[in-house]
């Protein structure tokens, strides 16, 4: 048995914590509670049936550490099986409140939480309780022992058993064993079941074609200590009955519909007749001698595949001859053409799919997905395939894992790690909080009050980033003395005054400002709009400064420039815009358009080393990038009446501006979108060569990351997770959008500014995709998905929907692989990789994140007569409704 620790020792080890901590524990009756304090495991394990012991505890404390009588406190199941009593307990004189968990009758996870509901402020708690099956059980015979048939039919009751925990309780979630001891040539429906959580299963003998006695033995298995029971059955050499059926209209059966018996013995009365199919009873709706209407048992709970089913019909006891007859399934089959998708939602929709047999090889890709939008929700899953030679569900479940990704592959993960997002959204949330005005621009300036910065002046702006990556409004310490190192049409180049030696010089200066200024900042303008210009001097400033090259640490950058959207605020000095109507100012903000990027520090004096040349290629792609940013922000914030609560979600904003790149690195070389792209199009002179890997290698590098392992990517954060994460959620929305401009049929520019703008309502993230596209967020994710699967195959038969016209990507991932250099970082010829389905009854476990997906193939062959598929979470139940789950279909052959 399961061993845990007494409640005496938890809550004795408990109070010693409570005492060092806070020195008194008394008790202060109606204290404002301030903190809940677990006082309990908060993961406990316990057998299908059992009781939390100890209960689920926790200490209500104020603010000064002592305990807080009489506070209510709420438990509640967020997710799993299982029941609480009580479910709302009052903290007593020593602050603890508790509540015991009693365990369902089949295995799973329940998470549990415990909040306040009269003190929201106090943060909630969750327990996790591990339901396992239970390790000693007994076994019963319900039904099915004794019953005589003559050779090769299928008997009409099902062996049951019952399975009970040495407590009495019905044992859901136990692998029960069918053996046959004695028969030749006999079959069991399923070899091995799992017990549903009444504790019962079942399965079904076929007789041998041999007369005598037949015997099966049941057993629990899997390291279950347990009894066995034993069944009989006796097999005639010949029908020995009067009760007769000779045929059925039709020739077969369809289940949930009615059908018609012919035979002979019947009786009139309709509730005289026990018909069973397959062992399950089937409602007579109209009976004559000859003559029998029944409606077809719909098997409701289990997804089994079309096959053969034993028929017989019992009057009064008397079994007819039993007859195998063809059952089709409820659900229609999959029949696709070669291209053909098709999508099925909602938790019942994916609990069944079915595959009818075929004449010729056939393979289909199986895209599981959760279209949930709550974006950091999750929902585990089962996938379990059957087909009709083992009906059982698989009790051998194998859960997917990912390859462990190479050594080389993770340091590149974590040095390519960035944190712009994360200081961008510190700083929008500070000025949503602190409800700052907005600096907007009066009306567009003329040419003759425009100030332009002239090469050589010296410009000063405050510098608000802390090295925690916030920058408060009140934070004007920091000034940076710049010096103008080259002026545009579009950008000023201003490089600080203490910026390390070894940087910059006149041709890198030249040179930046030609492409920057000239190529870049225009193609940014014409994909996304014109930003606002609120400092009137009809540029954006780009800082080159040491303090963005502190905000790293390691061997490589972490944040090689940014845009603060603090500078859009108000500040109250009357230099810039003007500001927008209520909330607060903010002294803090330079009031114009300004980038920060790092500079080149090649000796590493003021942060990593960063040589010229790396300095120079960062500031190409991060001008894109960001400038895209500011221009996103200023649409919704600064243009009309937007706030910086209008702000774009992180994941859109950074998709938009992994297009900039690309745009911007396409221009650079003289390249279309919408072209059909080859690696050898783009990378033939050192020059092209040079702009992929300044614009396009870090998108596709954040898709192959994506494509690594898709189910598990926060594809919709509103958080920058770092790592992995971050990478992988701006792969997503990168590609996600190169595909949706690839589509636009209005022209990607106008799509895209229409995004940026958000519409009369500013709408942000799926809510604006859907409102540009005029489509369901499951609708694209559906689509977009097969797209990553399909594009480049060259599959006969795709929608052009599915189409992704400006890359071929397969070609540029497996040059890339072939790449002496980008190797390392790209170790597959093509990143995505479908778990195989064998055509056989077998089960996955997998977890889904919300809006993404998990990639299956499934190719039966010739020799399986049917198969179905279905999706349930990992103890068998339905899917919740709000995890959105849905399955789409390919036929690739």
């Amino acid at each position: 048995m399961i061993s845990r620790p007494t409640r005496t020792g938890l809550f004795a080890a408990a109070g010693i914590i409570a005492l060092s901590a806070c020195g008194d524990s008394s008790t202060q009756p109606g204290t404002p509670p301030t903190t809940m304090i677990p006082i309990s495991m908060p993961t406990d394990t316990i057998e299908t049936g059992g009781t939390t012991d100890p209960p689920l505890a926790v200490r209500i404390e104020d603010a000064m550490g002592n305990a807080v009588e009489g506070t209510p406190v709420r438990f509640f199941v967020v997710n799993g099986q299982g029941a609480l009593s009580p479910g709302v307990a009052v903290a007593g004189s020593d602050g603890i409140a508790e509540s015991r968990f009693r365990a369902a009758a089949t295995p799973g996870t329940a998470r549990i939480r415990a909040d306040i509901p009269s003190a929201p402020n106090v943060p909630a708690f969750e327990f996790t309780v591990v339901t396992q099956a239970s390790d000693s059980v007994t076994l019963s015979v319900v039904e099915g022992s004794g019953q005589r048939a003559e050779v090769g039919s299928q008997l009409p009751i099902p062996f049951v058993v019952e399975v009970r925990t040495p407590q009495g309780d019905p044992a859901g979630g136990i692998s029960v064993a069918y053996r046959i001891t004695t028969g030749e040539s006999a079959v069991l429906t399923a070899d091995s079941v799992i017990t549903s959580a009444d504790g019962r299963a079942s399965s079904l003998l076929t007789l041998g074609r041999a007369s005598g006695e037949y015997t099966v033995t049941a057993f629990a298995t899997r390291g279950v200590q347990t009894d066995s029971v034993r069944f009989t059955a006796t097999a005639t050499a010949t029908f020995e009955g009067s009760v007769v059926v000779d045929s059925v209209s039709g020739g077969e059966l369809t289940a949930g519909q009615q059908a018609v018996l012919h035979g002979s013995g019947f009786s009139p009365v309709a509730a005289e007749n026990d018909v069973r199919i397959e062992g399950v009873t089937a409602q007579v709706l109209d009976a004559s001698g000859s003559r029998l209407t029944v409606l077809v048992p719909t098997y409701s709970g289990e997804c089994l595949p079309a096959r053969e089913v034993g028929l017989r019909v019992l009057v009064q006891g008397d079994a007819s001859n039993g007859s195998m007859i063809h059952l089709n399934p409820v659900q229609p089959f999959v029949d696709l053409a070669i291209g053909e998708t098709m999508t099925v939602r909602g938790p019942e929709a994916v609990s069944c799919l079915q595959f009818g047999p075929g004449d010729a090889p056939r393979e289909f890709g199986v895209i599981v997905a959760s279209a949930d939008r709550r974006a950091g929700q999750s929902v585990d899953m089962r996938l379990r395939t059957r087909i009709p030679a083992d009906l059982g569900a698989s009790t051998s479940v194998s859960p997917l894992i990912l390859p462990d990704m190479e050594p080389a592959l993770a340091q590149e993960v974590t040095s390519r790690a960035r944190q712009d997002v994360t200081l961008r959204r510190n700083v929008l949330r500070g000025l949503t909080e602190g409800r700052a005005r907005v600096a907007r621009a009066s009306v567009a300036p003329q040419p003759a009050s425009i100030s332009v910065p002239t090469v050589g002046e010296s410009l000063q702006y405050f510098f608000a980033v802390r090295s925690d990556l916030t920058a408060t409004c009140d934070n004007t310490d920091v000034v940076v003395t710049g010096t103008v190192r080259a002026v545009g049409e579009h950008l000023v180049l201003l490089e600080d005054d203490n910026a390390p030696r070894g940087g910059f010089g006149p041709d890198e200066w030249s040179t930046l400002l030609a492409e920057l200024d000239q190529v870049i900042a225009p193609v940014d303008a014409q994909y996304f709009g014109p930003w606002e210009d609120i400092d009137a001097n009809g540029r954006v400033v780009i800082l080159f400064s040491p303090l963005v090259n502190a905000l790293s640490s390691g061997d490589e950058a972490g944040i090689g420039g940014f845009f603060l959207p603090l500078d859009l605020a108000a500040s109250g000095a009357g230099g810039g815009g003007l500001p927008g109507p209520g909330g607060e100012l903010c002294p803090a903000s330079n009031e114009a358009e300004i980038l920060y990027l790092a500079t080149a520090d090649p000796e590493g004096l003021t942060g990593p080393a960063i040589p010229v040349d790396r300095a120079v290629r960062n500031a190409r792609g991060l001008t894109a990038h960001e400038l895209q940013h500011l221009i996103n922000a200023e649409r919704r914030i600064a243009n009309g009446a937007g706030g910086f609560g209008d702000a774009e979600e992180v994941w859109l904003d950074e998709g938009l501006s992994g297009l900039a790149e690309g745009f911007a690195g396409l221009a650079v070389i003289g390249q279309s979108t919408r072209s059909g792209l080859t690696y050898d199009q783009v990378t033939g002179t050192r020059s092209e060569l040079d702009a992929f890997n300044s614009f396009q290698i870090n998108n596709f590098f954040n898709l192959s990351l994506f494509m690594f392992s898709p189910a598990s990517a926060p594809t919709i954060a509103g958080v920058d997770f770092g790592g992995l994460g971050g990478l992988q959620m701006r792969g997503f929305s990168w590609f996600l959008l190169r595909w949706l401009a690839d589509q636009a049929t209005a022209g990607e520019e106008a799509f895209l500014r229409d995004i940026v703008v958000g519409g009369q309502n500013l709408d942000r993230g799926i809510e604006n995709l859907e409102r540009a596209t005029g489509r369901f967020w499951e609708d694209l994710l559906a689509d977009f998905a097969v797209a990553i699967v399909t594009d480049g195959t060259g599959q006969e038969g795709l929608d052009e929907r599915f189409r992704i016209l400006t890359w071929e990507q397969r070609d540029v991932f497996a040059r890339l692989n072939r790449n002496v250099a980008a190797g390392s970082l790209f170790p597959l010829p093509f990143p995505l990789r479908a778990a195989p389905l064998a055509a056989e009854t077998a089960a996955f476990d997998f977890n889904v994140g919300a809006s993404t997906v998990s990639y299956f193939t499934l190719a039966p062959g010739t020799d399986v007569p049917a198969l179905a598929l279905g999706v349930f979470t990992p103890t068998g139940d339905s899917l919740s409704e709000s995890s959105e789950p849905q399955i789409t279909i390919v036929r690739i052959k």
